[in-house]
């Protein structure tokens, strides 16, 4: 859990820092807010939706592609609701907060995705290359 929360750090500063950057030089109407919110909506979806990949590797391996799935289930919904919310009843522009959520969503879900597999490389094989259960 703790490299997930680093290096989901890492990419929303790194992605935040080039995003940020790219948007005062082409789109500089559009609000730092934008691109703070994406990236706080996106950092706690990710944390949350990694509860229960954390848990099914503590607990039984044997769920760790399950509870992969119901984890992007979860941050599914967490930041589709944020996204339902804020644009409806925030104070932004719908372009910007979509395409922010998106950026950092879609490299969010690279970073957990690469811990996840990292997991499931854990996993002890058989013989043959099958997983033993």
């Amino acid at each position: 859990m703790i490299k997930l929360v680093f290096f989901s750090l890492l990419v929303v500063g790194g992605v935040g820092l080039a995003g940020l950057f790219i948007t005062r030089r082409l789109v500089p109407e559009w609000s730092t807010g934008a691109l703070l919110f994406g990236a706080g909506v996106n950092l706690g979806g990710c944390w949350v939706s990694f509860i229960p990949v954390a848990i099914a590797d503590r607990q039984n391996k044997d769920y760790l592609p399950q509870a992969a799935l119901a984890g992007i289930v979860v941050r599914l919904i967490v930041v589709g609701a944020a996204a339902l919310i804020a644009l409806n009843a925030g104070p932004w522009d719908i372009w910007p907060v979509s395409v922010w959520l998106i950026v950092f969503y879609l490299s969010l879900l690279a970073v957990e995705t690469a811990v996840t597999v990292r997991l499931l490389g854990s996993i002890p094989e058989g013989k043959d290359g099958t997983i033993s259960r």
